[in-house]
């Protein structure tokens, strides 16, 4: 099972170029079996992401 959610904005700079900053907050776990029995594992990770844009 995996799940996600984020947050981002645009931020103008000029009139044609923007920054577009993400935060986002991902989870993930698998149940694996093994020998005599399974194993639940968990990834939880925090990403921070910047873009620019161009506007044509």
């Amino acid at each position: 099972m995996s799940g996600q959610a984020s947050i981002a904005r645009e931020i103008k700079k000029t009139r044609k170029i923007f920054l577009n900053p993400e935060i986002k907050l991902t989870h993930s776990s698998a149940k694996i079996p093994i020998a005599d029995g399974s194993v639940k594992v968990n990834n939880t990770a925090l990403h921070l992401d910047f873009g620019f844009g161009y506007i044509f």
